[in-house]
């Protein structure tokens, strides 16, 4: 195959699970998006709430040096954070939700597209794309080691 490998081809993406936005959409310059871009597009996906995008934004990428947050408290105030403190947490939140949601997207390729095997568990030959799982849960082996017959004309049946 000359267009790349299947996974490549079929890719997991929003579109395919019905969100109907694109990168495009989202940001008005691609190459520079803007911090409020972000925190709005994280906080209309329902995963983060407006606070949660907010600090994720502000509190990982953005303008906002975490080791200035206490004298930044009024600023932060306005936001509805009642402390640097509220700043923090409410930021890891964030950030183990997105973390989730990464470990989500990974799942659903991993289950989609199975890394082969490359070796037989039992005699370590190359398998070829070819294995079969073994009877004792040890992992694939090749059609050798499994005794299955490669004569094509040679069938059980």
């Amino acid at each position: 195959m000359t267009n790349g490998s299947i996974p490549a081809r079929f890719q997991t993406n929003s579109q395919r699970y019905g969100n109907d936005k694109t990168i495009e959409q989202v940001f008005e310059n691609e190459h520079h998006p803007r911090e409020q871009e972000l925190e709005d597009a994280l906080a209309e996906t329902g995963l983060l709430t407006e606070k949660e995008a907010y600090a994720f934004v502000y509190g990982r990428f953005g303008s906002l040096p975490l080791r200035y947050l206490d004298e930044m408290s009024s600023m932060l105030e306005k936001q509805g954070f009642e402390s640097s403190d509220e700043f923090t947490t409410v930021k890891e939140r964030a950030e183990s939700k997105i973390a989730d949601a990464i470990w989500v997207y990974e799942l659903i390729d991993a289950f989609r597209f199975p890394d082969f095997p490359e070796q037989c568990a039992k005699c370590s030959n190359s398998l070829g794309g070819m294995w079969v799982e073994s009877e004792e849960g040890s992992g694939p082996i090749c059609r050798e080691c499994a005794d299955i017959d490669h004569d094509p004309l040679h069938q059980p049946w």
